[in-house]
């Protein structure tokens, strides 16, 4: 009688569809690790996934890209809509301010060659009354 190696551990949960999930949240905006727990995985098996498979990498990227993308319509859109209002309260502008800050640090951090290249201080926006509203924030 043979003795076949036994594998050990638990079963790995990977599958086209679980991964093309996680791809999907990714390019909506959402982080890997609430896209990962939110398809019932861990990061690291994540990670796993990706250093075993050339394509799911590639494939990974352009998600973030395309998520990258998304965030920043998202700010773009916020932005529009508090411009549509007559009067803006103070906390809304510095949260806009904040929210961003937020997502320009995120997309220079995961697409540096292509949002990371240029030090902004402040955003200017003018509604159509001409009323200027800008941001600006602390340089690195």
């Amino acid at each position: 009688m043979d003795n076949l190696p036994v594998k050990k551990g638990r079963p790995s949960k990977y599958s086209k569809t679980l991964c093309r999930n996680v791809l999907t949240l990714l390019s909506e905006g959402m982080g890997i690790k609430h896209a990962t727990t939110k398809c019932g995985i861990t990061y690291p098996s994540w990670r796993t996934w990706m250093d075993k498979d050339e394509k799911l990498r590639e494939a990974y990227y352009k998600a973030k890209e395309a998520g990258i993308e998304m965030l920043i319509s998202k700010v773009d859109e916020k932005i529009e809509n508090a411009l549509d209002k007559k009067n803006i309260p103070m906390a809304e502008v510095k949260l806009l301010e904040i929210y961003s800050k937020n997502i320009q640090w995120q997309a220079g951090k995961l697409a540096p060659k292509q949002y990371g290249t240029e030090k902004q201080h402040h955003l200017s926006i003018i509604d159509s009354e001409d009323k200027k509203i800008e941001i600006s924030w602390a340089s690195d």
